[in-house]
């Protein structure tokens, strides 16, 4: 779908030409994530004697997530391009023209009744989520999701579920870094073992 913004000057920037190609074409969609955010919580859910929520609950707070996606529209003053301080570092203010580009495309897509979640991805809603409305008492479940749409982890040796729910290749680097660390480590566990019977006491 190809989505038209107008900045405050009568043609886009490259720069805005630039982040509007990148955010609409970040993926895994909000969407796509959170039906993996579902069934990789649901499946935890499964290994747990008590698991801390309820299948039907982490269903019900998935709907809520998508429902509070498509029925956000950012405010006006979001949308347009505004003096920036120059205190601010380059990053800040990229980072505000991000969000500029973002406010726009987000609220484009639902003045014409299409849905954002279907559209957009991880840095789209980075800037959207805490403005969400929950609708009801936030959950284990929408917290969740929440702190592994901010998660940045780059220790190689921690599995990181957020890398399941938005790596661009669905999580399969991550289960294959998951599968390499469960060998290696079985790999310890058994040169300890042929260590300690090599052991014999006097």
């Amino acid at each position: 779908m190809s989505i038209n913004i107008k900045s405050s000057q009568d043609q886009p920037t490259p720069e805005e030409v630039e982040l509007t190609k990148m955010l609409a074409q970040d993926r895994p969609t909000i969407e796509a994530a959170v039906k993996s955010f579902i069934s990789l919580s649901c499946a935890k859910s499964l290994t747990t004697a008590t698991p801390a929520t309820p299948q039907q609950q982490i269903l019900a707070t998935g709907r809520r997530i998508l429902k509070a996606v498509n029925a956000h529209t950012f405010p006006i003053h979001y949308t347009v391009d505004v003096i920036r301080p120059a205190k601010h570092s380059d990053a800040q203010q990229h980072r505000l023209k991000e969000r500029q580009i973002v406010s726009q495309l987000w609220n484009a897509l639902v003045e014409s009744q299409q849905k954002p979640s279907k559209f957009l991805g991880r840095r789209s809603l980075r800037h959207a989520w805490k403005l969400l409305e929950a609708g009801e008492e936030e959950d284990e479940a929408w917290n969740e999701f929440g702190r592994l749409l901010f998660l940045d982890m780059e220790d190689e040796d921690v599995d990181n579920d957020a890398e399941l729910i938005w790596a661009a290749d669905g999580g399969d680097s991550e289960l294959a870094k998951r599968r390499q660390r469960r060998k290696a480590r079985a790999t310890d566990n058994n040169t300890a073992g042929e260590e300690e019977t090599q052991i014999v006491p006097a």
